[in-house]
């Protein structure tokens, strides 16, 4: 069984036990990876600009 498989048993388990995913939940979930990514863009094109001497 590899990752993938396992987080859909994961996923599957999950809303036996507490229901569906609702939109507005998805909708909390991908504003908090485009936060996330948007960090990390930040992160990185911070160590890519020269530092001033």
């Amino acid at each position: 069984m590899d990752d993938q498989d396992r987080l859909k048993e994961l996923v599957a388990w999950l809303e036996a036990e507490y229901g569906p995913v609702t939109e507005e939940e998805r909708a909390a979930g991908r504003a908090e990876l485009a936060a996330f990514d948007a960090e990390h863009e930040r992160r990185r094109s911070f160590r890519r600009e020269p530092r001033p001497e």
